[in-house]
């Protein structure tokens, strides 16, 4: 007799945890009818899931508050988009446009094609 091979493949997770935690956690699992595979699979199937799911899980197993590292690559993130929008309105003064004229990234027109259509303008409405 030959072994049947399941529908889906399957991968194994191994776990290296405090005894102390494993043992009360398995009996919480017992308590509640739940096994640790059980418990894994769901906890998996709703991060596969993505969206609110996946955030709700995170949200809940996640630390609570985050570290100095992980606040000062935010603020060095969030400096660069200060930086970046500062330069987007120095540009957009500089080829007499309003802010919102200016796209966030380069590729949102050709700038040289705006810059001479704008200096043209200028010219034509001089000449008049």
């Amino acid at each position: 007799m030959t072994a049947k091979r399941p529908a889906t493949p399957v991968a194994q997770i191994n776990v290296r945890i405090d005894r102390d935690l494993k043992e009360e956690g398995d009996a919480a699992l017992v308590d509640a009818g739940l096994s640790p595979s059980q418990v894994v699979r769901d906890l998996w199937g709703k991060l596969a899931q993505g969206g609110e799911a996946a955030e709700a899980v995170v949200a809940l197993l996640g630390p609570d508050e985050m570290g100095d590292d992980e606040q000062a690559a935010i603020d060095a993130r969030l400096e660069v988009v200060e930086r970046t929008s500062r330069r987007r309105e120095a540009l957009a003064q500089l080829l007499g446009l309003s802010g919102s004229d200016v796209p966030l990234y380069p590729g949102g027109y050709d700038w040289h094609e705006r810059a001479w259509s704008e200096r043209s303008r200028k010219q034509d409405r001089r000449s008049v």
